[in-house]
């Protein structure tokens, strides 16, 4: 099998991304190319003689920031972007009435929308998320002073992602471990008390207390009982089989070249064939149809969500997504308030499996063993028990099947 060109996996990458049609809906260019504003965008622009800003910060109860908020604007003009890492949005407009909503990401927002009417100055549009997946942080306080605790969180030798480190004392936060298990604060000198939770059953220690440090500290835990299988580390096999490789550099977290590398060949072709399967998939019917179902702005995000999914279950998560994803982003975020069923996570499941048969035969690369099967599987369990309002049933919660 010859070399895939980086030019070739861009071609790859923009095919899939440039046309998507799903029930009659055409998504066109989702490639993060931006498009030229319309003419009477462009109109509207050159006429204004002056422009304010609106902006705000997306957090949620706890008071922690929320990156990857989408925030939508109307009224005056119409346009949708996204929170950044540390909860930042803003708009730049002309003088007018306009409107500011939060979605997806959360179940709910307070407020649901700000209502800025007749503006003639910056204002000021802040919210507060809760429910769906704004739980899932990866960090709070513990961001500044001259001392570091640091440390890790193994279980059997492996290391444990998604596990929460709690500080108190002097300073307080948190953070999530990272894909080698590994979390970190910044704190002046002063006494401390650590503790781990989520990812295993009970962790040793169980409260780490540093009483009146005055250098950096070292502070590791060890896991036990249910903890999350250590990543498959499938990354450099799958690399090989699609005809490419990648410095062993890039072997457990990917550095931005190696993520566009690997998302726009085998990252790509595994989401694309999940994408084919679901999108034609009575049991998800009204995903893609009805008054509820996904825009375009939506499927463009889900697919770049399964993107980054498909780099961490082979255990090589792009560089900024080391502790995550750790809900089920087979599920569209889109839909984070909406209740899911255990049938709608075991179908889901069952057809990324089969995309990831599907790629590979493509491919003409070896299917994955019955063990690396498992560990999928197992991976998939451990995410799903992640999912928001999941409930047991053998009910589609959107089947639009005979």
């Amino acid at each position: 099998m010859g070399t895939i060109s980086r030019n070739e996996r861009t071609k790859r990458a923009s095919t899939i991304f440039a046309v998507l049609v799903v029930s009659g809906l055409s998504l066109a260019a989702c490639d993060g190319v931006q498009q030229p504003p319309a003419p009477e965008a462009l109109a509207s622009r050159s006429s204004a003689l002056s422009t304010i800003v609106i902006s705000g910060v997306v957090s949620d109860i706890s008071g922690v920031t929320l990156g990857d908020v989408q925030v939508t604007l109307t009224g005056g003009a119409q346009a949708t972007t996204t929170t950044d890492f540390a909860g930042n949005y803003s708009f730049n407009v002309a003088p007018g009435s306009y409107t500011v909503t939060p979605g997806g990401f959360c179940s709910t927002f307070e407020p649901s929308q700000t209502n800025l009417n007749n503006l003639t100055a910056n204002a000021t549009a802040n919210f507060i998320g809760s429910g769906g997946f704004c739980n899932v942080q990866t960090f709070s306080g513990g961001l500044s002073g001259s001392l570091t605790i640091s440390g890790s969180v193994t279980s059997g030798g492996h290391a444990v992602a998604g596990v929460q480190v709690t500080l108190s004392g002097s300073a307080q936060g948190f953070r999530v471990t990272d894909e080698a298990g590994a979390y970190s604060f910044k704190v002046n000198p002063g006494s401390y008390s650590l503790y781990a939770t989520g990812g295993c059953s009970s962790f040793s220690p169980s409260i780490a207390n540093l009483n009146s440090i005055t250098t950096n500290k070292v502070q590791n835990f060890t896991g036990s009982g249910n903890c999350p299988i250590a990543p498959l580390a499938l990354c450099p096999t799958l690399d090989t089989d699609f005809g490419f490789s990648e410095p062993s550099t890039c072997n457990n977290i990917s550095s931005p070249d190696c993520a566009f590398d690997r998302s726009s060949v085998w990252g790509s072709s595994i989401a694309f064939d999940f994408a084919n399967l679901i999108f034609t998939d009575c049991r998800f019917g009204h995903w893609f149809t009805g008054p509820n179902a996904l825009t375009s702005s939506d499927i463009t995000t889900y697919i770049n969500d399964l993107l980054n999914f498909t780099l961490y279950v082979f255990g090589c998560p792009a560089t900024g997504t080391e502790a995550g994803p750790l809900t089920f982003q087979l599920i569209p975020r889109a839909f984070a308030g909406r209740t899911f069923t255990t049938a709608d996570v075991g179908a889901l499941s069952a057809t990324y499996e089969s995309a990831i048969a599907q790629a590979l035969s493509d491919a003409g690369a070896p299917a994955l063993t019955a063990a690396q099967n498992t560990a999928v599987n197992n991976q998939f369990s451990f995410l799903a028990g992640r999912v928001p309002n999941l409930v047991t049933s053998t009910t589609f919660s959107a089947s639009t099947c005979p």
